[in-house]
């Protein structure tokens, strides 16, 4: 794992650099146990985002609340609503991931 360099001294600080590897590892074997495969779901994440796009627009955090973007339980009923079949479980298993990630960082699933 790269870790900036200090930028007089270039020298890189390894008590950081191996507590954002344990840090990395840790979220890794969390994911796997989630589906999650490092092997397939980075190609799947790029098909995803290449088929459907990103907004066009943010929403206002007052929208976004309105239309259901910051509820998980809506978007996870979005997904199993509307993924086409080939997609549902990558779908699926890339959102647990999401939510998972937010939930243990104490923070909001989207950032408006």
């Amino acid at each position: 794992m790269l870790v900036s360099k200090h930028p007089l001294t270039g020298k890189v600080d390894e008590a950081y650099r191996c507590a954002l590897t344990k840090r990395y590892l840790e979220l890794m074997e969390d994911l796997q146990f989630l589906g999650y495969s490092q092997t397939h779901h980075p190609s799947v994440t790029e098909i995803i985002i290449n088929t459907f796009g990103v907004l066009r627009h943010r929403p206002d955090s007052h929208s976004a609340q309105e239309l259901g973007y910051t509820n998980t339980d809506f978007l996870r009923k979005m997904i199993i609503r509307i993924a086409p079949p080939k997609m549902f479980k990558d779908l699926l298993t890339l959102f647990s991931c999401l939510c998972f990630m937010a939930r243990k960082d104490n923070k909001p699933l989207f950032l408006w």
